[in-house]
């Protein structure tokens, strides 16, 4: 079984995404033609250049390979040269013996006269930043990114991950203390005095609006410094500028989480969700629900590790000055939908397409 996908992430870019699959460990060989004999950087970076052009492929993720390179047949054709050299050049391989075998390669096009390609910093960029990503969260959340952001050049698109958390869901209960921290509802008065200085990703028109709708804050202080809060409102709220979420209100919304730069790493994000949760739950509601986007994978790493259950997904997408939505059928249970804001206003070019 063989299953190749590649993707044109810039035109000087493609990643080549190869899984293959067998009943017995076999030799497994990824090969190359070139008419100019490569550069071997290592066993997993090799360069090719003909003519003023230039191709680099780097190996991303697979099993140890080893690089060699020949001007022979693998074996020899029906006709013609038998034995002697192939006549479409040399032939590199990267080799590995296993049953199955997944092998992600970049190949970065470049012309040596033309540097409008982008230059080998921004290149590096992208390759760091795609190897990071397949090292820490797999090929296949890669490749979503990819997608999500390519996409993303030409229309807006989000894919939401719906959730809920209830008290018995987390199973941590470390997370339901502040220790050192003063943590509360607080009001638009006592944030107001964080909108001034741009380090708390919170401004005065927001206050104002998340007041006019009742919805209500939980901060953690750190004496007179805001460490970290979140947002939670029992109406339907915007997620931006063009759509509306909706929701069941037995269940409370958590969005907007901050945690200033200097407290990051003492899941203090998580302890104000909890500590919220209890307050909520203590208030007769479900639970909290939220969203994530199905391409920031540190933070559903990080929710679900608190305790958060995924249940459904909703697709939002604008094009133009049109609008369309769209929720999976498990988003039902939860009166879990968005609302393009056209049609909240009275404009009639929006769509949705949903189950509820």
């Amino acid at each position: 079984m063989h299953c190749r996908l590649c993707a044109a992430l810039r035109p000087n870019l493609i990643l080549v995404y190869d899984a293959l699959a067998s009943g017995v460990p076999r030799q497994w060989e990824w090969n190359i033609h070139a008419l100019n004999a490569m550069t071997v950087v290592s066993n997993q970076r090799i360069s090719i250049q003909n003519n003023g052009q230039s191709l680099c492929v780097d190996m991303l993720a697979g099993p140890p390979m080893q690089f060699t390179q020949t001007n022979q047949f693998t074996a020899d054709p029906e006709t013609g040269m038998r034995g002697g050299p192939d006549p479409f050049g040399l032939r590199a391989g990267l080799s590995a013996k296993a049953r199955r075998y997944t092998l992600h390669a970049l190949e970065r096009c470049r012309s040596l006269q033309d540097a409008n390609c982008g230059g080998p910093m921004e290149m590096r960029k992208i390759v760091d930043y795609i190897r990071e990503n397949v090292r820490t969260y797999g090929m296949g959340a890669t490749l979503h990114d990819i997608e999500c952001r390519m996409v993303n050049k030409i229309v807006h698109f989000e894919i939401l991950k719906g959730m809920t958390v209830r008290m018995q869901d987390v199973k941590d209960p470390g997370l339901f203390e502040a220790q050192g921290f003063d943590a509360r509802f607080v009001g638009e008065d006592e944030l107001a005095r964080f909108a001034h200085d741009g380090a708390h990703d919170v401004s005065l028109d927001f206050l104002r609006r998340a007041r006019a709708r009742g919805d209500r804050c939980y901060a953690l202080f750190d004496g007179e410094a805001l460490a970290a809060y979140g947002w939670y409102s029992d109406l339907p709220t915007p997620i931006d500028e063009h759509f509306v979420l909706h929701f069941d209100p037995a269940w409370t919304y958590m969005y907007k989480g901050y945690t200033v730069p200097a407290y990051r790493g003492k899941r203090l994000h998580a302890v104000g969700m909890c500590r919220a949760l209890r307050a909520v739950t203590e208030e007769g509601r479900n639970g909290l629900i939220s969203w994530v986007f199905s391409n920031n994978f540190a933070s559903l790493r990080s929710v679900m590790r608190m305790g958060y259950r995924i249940f459904g997904e909703a697709y939002v997408l604008r094009a133009g000055t049109r609008s369309f939505t769209y929720a999976t059928s498990a988003c039902r249970d939860y009166g879990f939908w968005v609302e393009p804001l056209d049609t909240v206003l009275g404009v009639s070019s929006t769509k949705r397409l949903s189950h509820q």
